[in-house]
C-alpha cells in the first residue's frame, strides 16, 4: 500500500501546525490554540472552498429549498440525517429539535436520523459497525420504508465512513425516491479509498458516483474544508462542530421557509453563518475562565478522579455527547467523564427509550447520578453543570450544595441572551463561585417569528456549550499525557479507520516507513516479536483484537522508535506513563 503524503493526506487526517505543542501548553496556552483552531474553521483559506465560500452558501440554499418543500408537505415524506461517532450524535440532535421545533409550531415531525451502532452509539463508542456499508444500507431503508420521497444527509466528516456510503450508494440506486446529501470536510479526491471487507466499493467509488449525479442535479455534496484538526484526527472538534453549524443552518431556514413562507437568500445564509463567528469569539473571549475548568478538570484525571457534566435540556445533551467521545479519542477509562441528564431519557427523546437496562454507562439522569455516584463523589473529583438559562439556577442548586460538601470542584457554565440583572448574577455566583458566563451574540433577524428566533439562539448556545466541553475534556486529556505533540496516542483500535490512523501516528511520530509502522502496530497488537503469520488476516480481525488490547499505539510506538519488544515496551510505559517522556528515557539508557 502507497503511504500517503502530505498533499494527498486528507485534511482531516493532517496534524495542524497551529498545535504541535499543545502537549507542552499551560491550560491558557491549550485553550488559545483551540480558539485559534476554531477560527480557522470558519476562515477557511485552504484552496478549497470554505465554510462561507460561495460554493458552500449555494449549496446550503438548494438543501434548504428541498427539505422546506418536505416540510410543507410532510405525508410521505421524510428527512434522514445519519452518521457514525460525533456525526451521528449531531444527526440525532438535529433530528430531535427540528421536530420538536415544527411540531411547537403547527407542523408536523419530518425528520429522522440514524447512527452506526444505534442509539447505544449515543452514549458510548460503537465503532465497529462503521465499517458495515450493508448494514448501513440496510437501516436507511427501513427508516424509508413507505416513504415516496426522502432527502438523506449522509455525514462523514473523513468522506471514510463505510456505514454512511453504504447508505448514499442505496440512495443512489434509488434516484426516485433518495435525493441524496453528502457532508463532510476533504476534498472528494482525498475520499477514503480504501478496500472495503463484503462489498465491491470503495468509500471513494461512491463518492466519485454522487459527484455525477450532483452535476445532474440530482444530489448535492457539502464538503467546505474546515482545516485539519487540533488533535489529529479527532473529527469529534472542528468536523463536529462544522456539521452542527451546517445541520443548523440548513434546517432552521427551512423551517422558517415552510413555517413563515420568509424568504431564504445568500445574504440570510450568510448572517447565520456570521452568527456563528461572533459565537467563537464570544466563547474564547473568556479564555481564562476555561482555562480555570481545564485546570480543575485536568487535576481531577491526574489525581484518578472523575470529571461529571450536569444539564438540561439540549445543554445536558452536549454535556453527554462530550463525555461519548472520550474513550474512542483518548482510550480513557469509560467513568472518567460522564454526563448526566436531568430527566434522563425523557429528556434525551432517543428512538429506542429508556436504555438503563443495557448497564451502568446507560443510567444518565440526575436521579442515576445520585443513586449511584453521589455517595462516592470526593474531593478529586470535578462537576460541571451547564445551563441554557438562570432560571435553570433553582434546578441546580440542591445537587451543587450536595457536591460541594466533599470538597469536590463544582463549576457552572451559562449562555444567556440578554444581560443578567445583579440579583441573579449574585445567586448564580453563590451557586457556583467557579463560574463561566458566555454573552452569546445576536442572532440575525430573518423575518420569522419569534419561536424560530429563539430556537436559533438556542442552536448558537449549545454550539457554545460544545466548543467549552470540548475544550474541558481536550485539556484535561492533555494533562495525563494523552496526547504526543498534537497526535492523540492511546487511541483504541476500534474499527477499519482506526487501523490505519495508528499506523501512520506511528510511522509520523518515529519516522520509520509504512511497513515497518504496520509491524510495530501488528507487533503491539498480537504481543509478538513475529507478525509474518499475520501478514494475509483482514484488517477485521486486528479490529476484534484491539478493541480488547490496550496502549497499542503507545506500545507500537516505543517498539518502532527504540527498537523494544512488546513486553520491554509495556515495562517502560509503566514506569513513564506519558509518551513524550518514556521516549526520552529510552533513548538516555
Amino acid at each position: 500500500m502507497m503511504t500517503a503524503t502530505a498533499s494527498t493526506l486528507p485534511f482531516t487526517e493532517r496534524s495542524n501546525p497551529l498545535t504541535q505543542n499543545i502537549d507542552v501548553a499551560d491550560c491558557k496556552g491549550i485553550v488559545d490554540m483551540l480558539h485559534s483552531c476554531d477560527e480557522e474553521m470558519l476562515a477557511g483559506s485552504f484552496q478549497f472552498p470554505g465554510l462561507q465560500d460561495e460554493s458552500t452558501v449555494r449549496t446550503i440554499l438548494g438543501a434548504v429549498d428541498h427539505i422546506a418543500d418536505i416540510m410543507q408537505e410532510p405525508e410521505d415524506h421524510l428527512v434522514v440525517m445519519s452518521g457514525c461517532g460525533t456525526s451521528g450524535r449531531m444527526a440525532f440532535l438535529a433530528a430531535t429539535t427540528c421536530n420538536r421545533l415544527l411540531v411547537e409550531n403547527g407542523k408536523q415531525a419530518c425528520c429522522a436520523y440514524l447512527i452506526a451502532g444505534g442509539d447505544r452509539a449515543l452514549l458510548t463508542s460503537q465503532e465497529a459497525p462503521e465499517d458495515d456499508p450493508l448494514l448501513g444500507a440496510s437501516e436507511l431503508q427501513q427508516a424509508a420504508a413507505g416513504k415516496k420521497k426522502v432527502i438523506y444527509i449522509g455525514i462523514t466528516c473523513g468522506l471514510s465512513a463505510p456505514y454512511v456510503a453504504g447508505q448514499l450508494d442505496h440512495c443512489l440506486q434509488h434516484l426516485e425516491t433518495f435525493t441524496p446529501l453528502l457532508m463532510g470536510f476533504n476534498p472528494v479526491q482525498l475520499a477514503r479509498n480504501h478496500s472495503i471487507e463484503k462489498w465491491d466499493k470503495t468509500v471513494k467509488d461512491v463518492v466519485e458516483e454522487m459527484k455525477h449525479a450532483a452535476k445532474d442535479n440530482k444530489a448535492f455534496i457539502l464538503n467546505p474544508v474546515v482545516g485539519p484538526e487540533p488533535i489529529t484526527g479527532s473529527t469529534r472538534m472542528k468536523g463536529g462542530s462544522a456539521t452542527k453549524i451546517l445541520l443548523d443552518t440548513i434546517l432552521l431556514l427551512a423551517a422558517q421557509k415552510a413555517v413563515d413562507q420568509c424568504a431564504i437568500n445568500e445574504h440570510t445564509v450568510r448572517a447565520f453563518l456570521g452568527a456563528y463567528s461572533q459565537c467563537v469569539e464570544s466563547v474564547y473571549s473568556k479564555a481564562a475562565d476555561i482555562s480555570c475548568l481545564v485546570s480543575n478538570a485536568g487535576k481531577s484525571l491526574q489525581a484518578s478522579g472523575h470529571i461529571y457534566y450536569f444539564g438540561a435540556g439540549t445543554a445536558g445533551i452536549m454535556g453527554c455527547i462530550d463525555a461519548s467521545e472520550c474513550v474512542p479519542t483518548y482510550g480513557s477509562d469509560p467513568e472518567d467523564v460522564r454526563g448526566f441528564l436531568r430527566g434522563g431519557y425523557d429528556t434525551l427523546n432517543n428512538a429506542d427509550g429508556c436504555l438503563d437496562n443495557l448497564g451502568p454507562l446507560y443510567r444518565l439522569s440526575w436521579k442515576n447520578f445520585c443513586d449511584d455516584k453521589l455517595g462516592h463523589f470526593k474531593s478529586s473529583d470535578s462537576a460541571i453543570f451547564l445551563l441554557s438559562s438562570p432560571d435553570e439556577l433553582g434546578h441546580c442548586s440542591e445537587l451543587a450544595e450536595k457536591l460541594k460538601k466533599t470538597g469536590g470542584d463544582v463549576m457552572g457554565v451559562l449562555y444567556n441572551f440578554q444581560p443578567m440583572d445583579a440579583k441573579t448574577l449574585a445567586s448564580f455566583s453563590t451557586v457556583f463561585p467557579q463560574s463561566l458566563l458566555l454573552q452569546m451574540p445576536e442572532v440575525p433577524a430573518t423575518g420569522g417569528s419569534t419561536a424560530l428566533q429563539a430556537a436559533a439562539c438556542r442552536r448558537l448556545g449549545e454550539f457554545a456549550l460544545k466548543l467549552v466541553c470540548n475544550s474541558v475534556s481536550t485539556g484535561a486529556h492533555i494533562m495525563v499525557g494523552k496526547v504526543f505533540q498534537n497526535l492523540m496516542i492511546d487511541v483504541q483500535i476500534r474499527n477499519n479507520k482506526l487501523f490505519y490512523r495508528a499506523i501512520r501516528i506511528v510511522q509520523h511520530l518515529s519516522d520509520c516507513s509504512h511497513e515497518a509502522a504496520t509491524r510495530a502496530v501488528l507487533s503491539a497488537l498480537y504481543d509478538t516479536d513475529d507478525v509474518t503469520p499475520l501478514a494475509d488476516i483482514n484488517v477485521s480481525q486486528h479490529v476484534e483484537r484491539g478493541t480488547k488490547q490496550e496502549k497499542v499505539v503507545p506500545v507500537a510506538l516505543l517498539c518502532a522508535a527504540l527498537q523494544l519488544s512488546p513486553s520491554q515496551a509495556r515495562q517502560q510505559l509503566m514506569v513513564t506513563p506519558i509518551i513524550r517522556h518514556a521516549i526520552s528515557a529510552g533513548i538516555t539508557k
